[in-house]
């Protein structure tokens, strides 16, 4: 109330409502830990409060400018430029009506480097194509820089795809869609997204090599024996 000097009394009645408790906050998008290129990426987080309601939700990269996400039901979601940084700190901020606060961080891994390799075997390579005998063979990335899902393709098949290691970098690739000859393209993709592309001639050979013994004959004298042959093969060689 209020009373003016002529004694005027002027009265005000509000009702007000009591939220104890803070916002429900997940940050969905990044994981904690997470490798990430550095450029435009999408934050995502989910957010509630059943009393008050959510009056808004912030993100804030490392110590910049904390900027407003769109709110659309229980999703907040916004594009955010990360630094070119080793690691980046992400912090998620949900106000409610009441002006309690619940924030999450997340820590990424910005890595904008492509995996390598030193070499990689596929077949029997001769004249610049890799011969296999048909059916499964294996591509082994020596000296594999890091984990890195790869993926083989011929055309839109797909001839083998698994999750390498620098211990265990070793594709299984079905190659029966590309014979007798086909071009196979591998892809390898860290768990930032960057990718490397390797591409490979491959050709089948199913005959076995021609083998004629010519010495000695069906007699020998005993031990020192030479043993001569003639041995070819039209294919892979």
């Amino acid at each position: 109330s209020a009373t003016d000097n002529a004694g005027n009394i002027s009265s005000v009645t509000s009702f007000l409502s009591v939220d104890p408790s803070p916002p429900e906050l997940a940050v969905v998008v990044p994981a904690e830990g997470q490798a990430s290129q550095s450029g435009m990426r999408v934050i995502r987080a989910t957010v509630f409060d059943g009393q008050s309601g959510v009056a808004q939700t912030m993100v804030q990269i490392d110590d910049g400018e904390p900027q407003v996400m769109a709110l659309v039901g229980p999703v907040a979601e916004l594009s955010v430029a990360l630094p070119a940084a080793e690691n980046v700190s992400i912090t998620v901020t949900a106000t409610n009506g009441a002006g309690a606060t619940t924030s999450e961080t997340r820590v990424v891994v910005i890595d904008d480097e492509a995996p390598t390799w030193a070499s990689l075997t596929l077949g029997f390579e001769s004249d610049g194509a890799s011969w296999v005998s048909g059916g499964q063979t294996a591509a082994v990335f020596s000296e594999l820089s890091e984990a890195a899902v790869a993926v083989a393709m011929f055309g839109e098949s797909e001839l083998g795809e698994d999750t390498l290691t620098p211990e265990a970098a070793e594709l299984t690739l079905d190659v029966s869609p590309l014979l007798p000859s086909g071009e196979a393209l591998i892809t390898v993709t860290d768990q930032a997204g960057n990718a490397a592309e390797v591409e490979r001639s491959i050709s089948l050979d199913a005959v076995a090599p021609t083998l004629t013994v010519t010495a000695p004959g069906s007699w020998v004298a005993g031990a020192g024996i030479t043993v001569t042959g003639l041995v070819s093969d039209g294919d892979s060689g």
